[in-house]
């Protein structure tokens, strides 16, 4: 039930500028909730947008991001929040010049 600071499964996948932190004990649950930390002018997936089945809430913890849903382009800053189905094309920008933090929980678990 309890995932400790420094007991977090790190995910990031080679030469991404993207590194997930496992929040949830486990991903056999309903549910994925998880730390994103997108370094300052990258996005999350370089190679466009990623749809998948479920649905998708996240709030900006530091820093900022842009969530591009499919041709929409929504700039969120420290303290927003957002949720969309994970079926509509999307993507994340960091547009700032500091690493943006953000927590995410995610229906059903993806990693």
């Amino acid at each position: 039930m309890v995932v400790r600071k420094n007991q977090r499964k790190i995910i990031q996948f080679p030469g991404s500028q993207v590194q997930y932190q496992l929040l949830s004990p486990h991903l056999q649950g309903q549910i994925e909730f998880l730390l994103v930390e997108l370094m300052p002018g990258k996005a999350h997936d370089p190679e466009g947008m990623v749809t998948h089945i479920g649905e998708e809430c996240g709030m900006i913890l530091e820093g900022e991001l842009v969530v591009k849903l499919g041709t929409q382009e929504i700039h969120l800053e420290q303290g927003d929040s957002i949720c969309f189905p994970s079926s509509t094309p999307h993507r994340f920008v960091n547009p700032g010049d500091v690493i943006s933090r953000s927590i995410w929980a995610m229906t059903p678990p993806t990693f």
